[in-house]
């Protein structure tokens, strides 16, 4: 009868370690089945404590393009240009300086999450990722919902301190035109703060 016990424990606890690298490996497919787009567009919806917003980001290799409300981020060869309309305001940075949620850094957002957080499972359902931070029992979850086939990520719960970011992919196609660059000429008149120097 031990012997039952201890092989059925085995089975459960080798279950659930493949069904956890499967779910660490749902990220790095989200992420490459957005690369194999090429050049790409996504569409999304932000939702935090009664602030609804939407935009776009669109990335081509290593740089991209945000826009929603009134910011823009423009990143291109190591730089970064935060542009903030309302405040009339160019924040210029290193690419290294990015954060790790999809709407700051859309590049490396599944690669981080893969590196920073511990995937838990969630009962009957492998196109949610629960994701803990490693190493830290902060309270911090993010959740990762795939699209109906799987392919693509569609919804992602940021849960931190009692409040919850909602990042919702409304669309994911590949963008034939040239990915926009920031001009200062566009914002001419703004004050620039630049953190490289």
């Amino acid at each position: 009868m031990k012997r039952v016990v201890l092989f059925l424990g085995f089975v459960l606890l080798f279950a659930s370690a493949v069904v956890a690298e499967e779910r660490a490996n749902l990220l790095q497919q989200f992420q490459q089945n957005l690369a194999e787009l090429g050049r790409y567009r996504v569409e999304f919806r932000v939702a935090v404590e009664g602030y609804n917003a939407s935009g776009e980001y669109i990335v081509d290799g290593r740089d991209f393009y945000m826009t929603s409300d009134s910011v823009a981020l423009y990143v291109a060869g190591g730089v970064k240009h935060e542009v903030n309309m309302r405040k009339r305001e160019v924040t210029v940075d290193t690419a290294a300086n990015l954060g790790s949620d999809l709407i700051s850094n859309p590049v490396d957002a599944f690669a981080l999450l893969a590196r920073d957080f511990d995937v838990e499972e969630v009962a009957g359902n492998r196109k949610i990722v629960e994701l803990k931070e490693r190493g830290r029992d902060s309270g911090d979850r993010i959740t990762v919902e795939a699209d109906s086939d799987g392919r693509l990520p569609k919804r992602i719960l940021y849960r931190s301190g009692g409040s919850t970011l909602s990042i919702e992919l409304v669309s994911a196609t590949t963008y034939a035109k040239s990915l926009p660059r920031y001009d200062g000429a566009l914002y001419a008149g703004y004050e620039v703060v630049d953190f490289r120097e």
